[in-house]
């Protein structure tokens, strides 16, 4: 962005910053914003937000965080693949970092439109709160509310159904319910998994439910992770009420729709997420992060997200004393979302993105050739490859979930075998290049535009020199 598209950045000033949540009445929020910029902070002003916003406050605060980077020129997100609101905003204050301000100055108004019909906020909207007062803690952020607001009701942590109802009548703020029997989420988990899953889908269901219009990479990412993946698993595994089934086709219709429409806009604009022909130059600077000595890249076909979380804890247990996980990335795949249109990307960089895929070429691996990791020379780089994933789904040896935990256990013997005769310090970066989608039957679908197609992991390990 030229300099003179970006908003005026805050001049810094190096005085001792407060570390509290402010209460601001209407006279002294000018003053308040005037001095956060004069000490170097870039403002962020959040209005009065809609009763439709209701449980939604963490990605109103995003979303206007994002804006302020992207008005002043800030770099694209770099995502880590936990996706979680800690994660999102180290990011964005690495952002604006390189902005060369101190930090982020986040200033909201009322809140009293997000209350429910007892007059309480939201438990997720109270979450969100209680997580920037903690940040305003440790991190360069001033976080500031209006001072009307003082005294509105809000939720604490959820307690045990056992605590909950040793508690006398008149000590509880309310007792949360919704339409969805989401209340039941926020009781303790009890041990059983499947016990879990019943009582935490509705809430997963209504975070889907609830994501309508345009939202910013970073909260979508998260919505992915944490209330997608979860339920396309409760699914898998036998869930089969109407709003959850429901709710998880409407996200992947309107993801394949959203995605199909906007990548064609990548090689024009340059505005797109963090992809698979970006790993080279993301693995190098995690190494350079690291202290790394070189970098080794092994990309796994077909390994989608939730797949390739399992690959690393499964790799994780085998490589315990020998290396150790430093970081983990969520990865979009390119359309067509075949490994060819990614090797392509991966040699010729974005250029290619301006330019119809073309054909594939080659044969792919079966049998016992999948399970040797083979070099590969994709431009003018070296990396290595496994088709283990791939070979299993196109022998139609993939039929159950079942299955392909048994089989990711075996990609995890063979990269960990991999990596053990690798020097101190080498930074191995392990990444899919496409992802593959479940039918109902249990049909596996790949090179589409599916959720579970585009989006896949990146984890990094250092081999050696343990701290």
């Amino acid at each position: 962005m030229p300099p003179t598209a970006r908003a005026s950045l805050p001049t810094r000033d190096e005085t001792p910053a407060p570390r509290t949540v402010r209460w601001l009445d209407e006279n002294d929020r000018p003053t308040f914003l005037k001095e956060a910029k004069k000490r170097g902070f870039l403002l962020v002003e959040v209005p009065r937000i809609p009763a439709a916003m209701r449980s939604r406050l963490g990605d109103t605060i995003d979303a206007a965080i994002e804006a302020q980077l992207v008005a002043h020129g800030s770099p694209p997100p770099g995502i880590d693949a936990s996706a979680d609101p800690a994660s999102a905003l180290d990011d964005q204050l690495q952002r604006a970092e390189s902005l060369k301000v101190r930090g982020l100055c986040v200033c909201l108004a009322s809140l009293g439109a997000l209350v429910d019909e007892d007059g309480a906020l939201d438990p997720r909207d109270s979450r969100t709160l209680r997580f920037f007062a903690q940040a305003s803690q440790d991190r360069p952020i001033l976080f500031a509310l209006d001072a009307r607001d003082r005294a509105l009701p809000g939720f604490r942590e959820p307690i045990s159904l056992e605590k909950l109802l040793a508690i006398s009548p008149p000590q509880l703020l309310r007792a949360p319910s919704d339409d969805t029997g989401a209340g039941a989420v926020r009781v303790a988990p009890t041990g059983d998994a499947r016990g879990a899953v019943l009582h935490a889908w509705p809430i997963w269901v209504q975070a889907l439910r609830d994501a309508h219009g345009p939202q910013s990479l970073t909260s979508f990412e998260r919505l992915f992770v944490h209330h997608f993946v979860p339920l396309d698993a409760a699914i898998a595994g036998g869930l089969d009420d109407p709003r959850a089934i429901a709710a998880h086709a409407e996200f992947r219709r309107s993801f394949e729709h959203a995605y199909g429409e906007s990548f064609g806009t990548f090689a024009v604009t340059g505005k797109r997420p963090r992809m698979v022909f970006d790993v080279p130059d993301l693995a190098t600077k995690v190494a350079r992060l690291h202290g790394a000595r070189s970098v080794h890249l092994v990309l796994v076909d077909s390994l989608r997200w939730d797949t390739s979380e399992h690959l690393k804890d499964a790799l994780l247990s085998k490589i315990a004393g020998s290396a150790t996980h430093v970081e983990s990335h969520l990865i979009w795949s390119a359309l067509p979302t075949t490994t060819p249109r990614q090797l392509e990307l991966l040699a010729r960089g974005q250029e290619a993105l301006r330019e119809p895929p073309t054909p594939p070429e080659e044969e792919p691996v079966r049998g016992r050739t999948s399970e040797i990791i083979r070099r590969v020379k994709i431009g003018a780089r070296d990396l290595f490859r496994l088709d283990y994933l791939d070979a299993r789904i196109r022998e139609r040896e993939l039929t159950s979930r079942e299955e392909l935990d048994g089989h990711v256990e075996a990609c995890s013997v063979i990269l960990a075998r991999h990596m053990q005769p690798l020097p101190a310090r080498t930074l191995v970066y392990i990444f899919g290049d496409h992802g593959f989608t479940w039918e109902r039957g249990g049909r596996i679908t790949q090179g589409g535009g599916s959720v579970e197609q585009v989006l896949v992991g990146g984890h990094a390990f250092l081999v050696g020199a343990l701290h």
